[in-house]
């Protein structure tokens, strides 16, 4: 029986035919039921059939009928009550939603999910009145909902009430049979609320980055229908608003991709995603005003199923013409360090290993890219000085920069190069380089070299001038009285002669004096006609003298005389001659000719037309190199060790400023010839000097003259030989009182023939400011210059400066006679 479902609980009695006469209640025994006794495969068909038919125990049983079926049926319905009971209570007590059961205000069911609700416990609430058992937050809430509930009242919307920390939806459920009852639901929905407060802080999350996002986005379903935008999109690809449609395709197509640069290139930008289910796109969409997207597309799945495309549109025409823009700069950049002049070499930060150099840099140093490319500077030895190498290494560590780095760089064959570096850190690829630029200052450093002994010679010059000044002051002093006194002596007496050469001792220690000031500073040829074989015969015997070479001079009569400045063209001559004589220091022969000639216009030595000598110094020495040739005249250059290459420097110089022309011609092996040309006054010196003395026995001699110098010695010997040669002589010590006693002569009716002024007064008007200031009350007045500064441009321009003439000191009477002669003869 109690394998068979339906029998299971019930208790049946199997007696005999004998025991069933008898009047027994079976039930004390606990059986619901008997039946007598017989074969169980004939008992039980008839036992399901009598349960199973609810009417049957009301029949007569036959022999096995059973007794007591009436039984079988109640305790079989009470049963399926008690199971239906368990059934629900468990759905009560396992619900989630809060169940109340209250009977004339009273509470006599609660579920846990009430109590866990109400936060009370079921002892509490079982019999109770609700407000004497919650709390009065609790009850205060909820009261006003059960008196609507009690009153019949339905809300249309849900209510939500705020029970402790949780959101409560309440429903009151008033039975009709009994009013006075009441079902009150409590559904929990917090955690609900939660979800749904995320869910709607999440879509404005989305919503709100959809529209800050830079990017246009277009989310589409499965048959390419709208199901959301952002107004980047539709801005960016200029689609009227109307033209999007939520649930709708994108209207108007044609007119969005006649944008594009090729609209036949993008059928797909938007496609039948329906047909295109690929996992992913990208590319990039031109359009025809220039612009640039880049177009991105994901597929929309829920778990695997596709349900939609998410489309995103990027503008990067700012990036695609930056790219453009950078990649212009690299060109440039490349060009500039390809073709810059300047040594332009990369190495990495970190190690300093070269990746890359210019041309610059193998012409600069001898190293080729294959020499240096991997290695350090270390490793070829480039640093003259490591201590520079550590110069750059502490600034570029320091601010990362460094600047006009001068140093010295040995080259691949030995040799040192000066060079200016400046160097910064850079960036490749995201890899930190230096950038070094190296200017080869190598010929800079030799000028400035040259410039220091410039400002050398120019400091001696400035001591030279006020020595030469103060010597010459002494030697006019010298000079004037031996000529004075060879005028009172017959060129036969004994004591003539010495004075003769006290004379020429004086006028060379004249000329040197001279010469210094030409060495040091330059200086503008004094010049006065004189006599070309006179001044080369002097200077080749004065070098020559001792010497193992022989001075040959070629110089007829003939040759013209020249207007030059003695001092500064025996240094011309001086200068050549020694170069000859260390040309052969075994001994030879040095020639000396000139002769006359005349030069056209548009001559090949481009000097002007006109008379002139061709004067050459030709010596047998070793020759000198071609390219040393086209050098020597350059200042500074030099072939002799202990030299300054200076002296042929200043012999181009003078013969320039004489208006003349040098050039320079050598065989190696046989020797080397200098070849001068000067310009000549057209005729012999012995001529000029013929007509010098006719002018000078013009009979113009006599006449008061006035002699301005702030020596004493020198208004002195003025005055003894302008006295002796008929003048009447007055002196002055500064320019102040020769402009006052001008005037007075003027005033008296006999105004000077003539004064001779000091150029230079310390602390006075000297004869430049002088002159200007009687010239312009008397523009007719003669006025002679004189200095010891012999290089002072007033004494070569004097006429310039409104003088007549000039006398170089020292002087001697000879001197004073020709100038005064040439000028008061006129």
């Amino acid at each position: 029986f109690r394998t068979i479902p339906i029998l299971a609980g019930c208790y049946i009695a199997i007696v005999s035919a004998a025991a069933i006469e008898q009047d027994i209640d079976w039930g004390d025994v606990g059986a619901d039921a008997y039946i007598a006794k017989g074969p169980f495969s004939t008992m039980l068909p008839h036992i399901l059939a009598t349960i199973a038919e609810s009417e049957a125990p009301r029949q007569t049983p036959g022999r096995h009928g059973i007794r007591g079926a009436e039984n079988l049926h109640s305790r079989q319905i009470t049963r399926e009550l008690l199971s239906q009971n368990r059934h629900l209570q468990i759905i009560l007590e396992k619900t989630p939603q809060g169940i109340l059961s209250i009977a004339d205000n009273r509470v006599f069911y609660a579920n846990p999910a009430a109590l866990h609700i109400l936060r009370v416990g079921l002892e509490q609430l079982l019999g109770n009145f609700l407000d004497k058992v919650l709390d009065a937050a609790t009850w205060n809430t909820l009261a006003p909902f059960l008196d609507a509930g009690a009153d019949g009242a339905r809300n249309g919307h849900e209510t939500v009430l705020k029970i402790h920390d949780r959101n409560i939806i309440p429903q009151c459920l008033a039975m009709k049979e009994d009013p006075g009852n009441q079902v009150i639901l409590l559904l929990d929905i917090t955690e609900r609320a939660q979800a749904e407060e995320e869910l709607k802080n999440s879509l404005s999350l989305l919503s709100a980055s959809l529209e800050s996002t830079a990017d246009g986005i277009l989310v589409v379903d499965r048959q390419g229908r709208i199901v959301r935008w952002n107004q980047k999109f539709a801005e960016m690809w200029k689609i009227p608003q109307e033209d999007l449609v939520v649930g709708d395709a994108i209207r108007a197509i044609d007119p969005v991709l006649a944008q594009l640069v090729d609209p036949a290139r993008y059928p797909d930008t938007f496609p039948d995603l329906d047909t295109r289910p690929e996992p992913s796109r990208f590319e990039q969409i031109e359009f025809a005003d220039g612009r640039v997207f880049e177009h991105y597309s994901q597929p929309q799945r829920i778990d695997t199923a596709l349900v939609g495309r998410v489309w995103s549109f990027r503008d990067i025409t700012a990036r695609k013409q930056t790219e453009h823009e950078l990649l212009e700069s690299e060109n440039k950049f490349r060009l500039t360090f390809s073709f810059s002049p300047d040594s332009v070499n990369i190495n990495r930060l970190e190690d300093g290993l070269y990746v890359d150099v210019n041309d610059s840099f193998t012409r600069a140093t001898g190293y080729t890219p294959e020499d240096v490319i991997g290695k350090t500077s270390l490793e070829i030895n480039i640093w003259h000085d490591p201590a520079d190498r550590q110069r750059l290494v502490e600034g570029i560590r320091e601010t990362g920069i460094v600047e006009n780095l001068e140093a010295l760089f040995r080259k691949k064959d030995g040799s040192l190069v000066t060079g200016l570096m400046s160097a910064r850190v850079i960036t490749l690829k995201g890899v930190p380089h230096i950038i070094s630029i190296t200017r080869d200052i190598t010929e800079r450093k030799k000028y400035e070299q040259e410039q220091l002994k410039i400002e050398k010679l120019e400091s001696l010059g400035i001591l030279a001038g006020g020595i030469a000044h103060d010597f010459n002051n002494i030697l006019t002093g010298i000079m004037g009285n031996i000529s004075l006194a060879k005028v009172f002596l017959d060129s036969s007496e004994k004591s003539y002669k010495p004075l003769v050469e006290a004379e020429k001792a004086a006028r060379r220690a004249g000329e040197l004096a001279h010469q210094l000031l030409t060495f040091a500073r330059g200086g503008e040829p004094i010049k006065k006609v004189t006599s070309v074989h006179h001044l080369v015969s002097e200077a080749v015997s004065f070098v020559l003298r001792g010497s193992n070479v022989k001075g040959i001079i070629d110089i007829p009569e003939s040759v013209h005389a020249i207007e030059a400045d003695e001092g500064q063209m025996s240094q011309v001559f001086h200068n050549l001659i020694i170069n000859a004589t260390q040309a052969m220091p075994g001994g030879g022969t040095l020639t000396v000719a000139a002769r006359n000639e005349h030069l056209a216009e548009h001559n090949s030595l481009l000097l002007a037309s006109g008379p002139y000598i061709r004067l050459t110094f030709s010596d047998q020495g070793c020759g000198i190199e071609a390219d040393t040739l086209k050098r020597i005249f350059d200042p500074y250059f030099t072939t002799k060790a202990a030299g300054i290459g200076l002296g042929l420097a200043s012999v181009h110089s003078i013969v320039t400023r004489h208006g003349g022309h040098i050039g320079a011609h050598s065989v190696i092996g046989e020797g080397t010839s200098f070849t001068l040309h000067l310009p000549s006054i057209g005729k012999g010196y012995k001529e000029y000097q013929a007509e010098v003395v006719v002018q000078m026995s013009g009979g113009h001699r006599g006449g008061p003259i006035l002699v301005m110098d702030d020596e004493e010695t020198i208004r002195e010997i003025a005055s003894s030989i302008l006295t002796h040669l008929g003048y009447q002589v007055t002196t002055c010590a500064d320019g102040e009182e020769a402009i006052e006693l001008y005037a007075k002569s003027v005033d008296s009716g006999s105004p000077f023939k003539t004064v001779i002024m000091d150029l230079t007064i310390p602390g006075g008007v000297g004869g430049k400011q002088a002159a200007e200031r009687i010239l312009s009350l008397y523009p007719a007045a003669c006025l002679i210059v004189s200095s010891g500064y012999s290089n002072d441009p007033v004494m070569s321009n004097y006429r310039e400066h409104g003088f007549s003439g000039a006398i170089a000191k020292p002087y001697n009477i000879d001197e004073v006679e020709q100038v005064l002669g040439s000028l008061l003869s006129r």
